[in-house]
């Protein structure tokens, strides 16, 4: 039975959000607890980004069937910019948040989790 690229969107969207917000209240947590969750989220979250991945590659024939080429270079470029600006977008969000003596930590994670989250409901 198919499941949908649309469904597997959303899926992978929620998987991702919900283990990056999990993922910033790990600083809470201490020793061996910390290391396995920390890990478990971080697969977790891998899980939900294969899944946009694939998904995403596999629609590239359907939506431009006349230029996939050119289409996966496009995909190629964003998601390169992503991870380039993305490290950049955490420090500040981890600047604003206090540091790690406050909120520094938490932020960057909860407001990637909370922005895959709101991307999986549209």
């Amino acid at each position: 039975q198919r499941v949908g690229a649309r469904k597997l969107l959303v899926a992978a969207n929620v998987i991702g959000g919900v283990s990056n917000c999990l993922f910033g209240f790990c600083s809470k947590l201490e020793g061996a607890t910390f290391v396995a969750a920390c890990v478990a989220l971080r697969v977790i979250a891998a899980c939900g980004l294969t899944i946009g991945l694939v998904t995403g590659y596999g629609l590239l024939p359907v939506l431009y069937p006349g230029s996939v080429s050119t289409a996966a270079g496009m995909l190629e470029t964003v998601m390169g910019a992503a991870f380039i600006l993305g490290p950049v977008a955490g420090g500040g969000l981890f600047a604003l948040g206090g540091g790690e003596h406050r909120a520094g930590y938490t932020l960057p994670f909860v407001a990637l989790g909370l922005a895959e989250l709101v991307f999986g409901a549209v």
